[in-house]
């Protein structure tokens, strides 16, 4: 439950920074943002904050079909960013 929070507080400050910074998005603003949360949360680096997105990622490859006419994008990125950051470390 925590490690859902912070993932969504990640994703809002996502928003934020876009928003105050004016930032340009390329696509998706929601893709763009669940990036930026993925990332602050692999800076931080500790075995929480890998189990979180390795639980955000779980959740929503199991919550069901992707939106009609569009892929997969947090799963698949923090999936990615996850195998990227720590290759000798199984995912559980």
């Amino acid at each position: 439950m925590a490690g859902n929070a912070l993932f969504t507080v990640g994703h809002e400050l996502g928003h934020a920074v876009v928003s105050e910074f004016n930032l340009p998005v390329l696509g998706r603003e929601e893709d763009a943002v669940d990036a930026f949360g993925t990332l602050a949360l692999l800076h931080v680096g500790t075995d929480f904050t890998h189990g979180v997105l390795a639980d955000a990622a779980r959740g929503l490859m199991l919550s069901g079909e992707p939106t009609p006419g569009r892929a997969w994008s947090l799963p698949s990125t923090a999936s990615m960013a996850l195998i990227g950051s720590a290759p000798t470390r199984s995912s559980a």
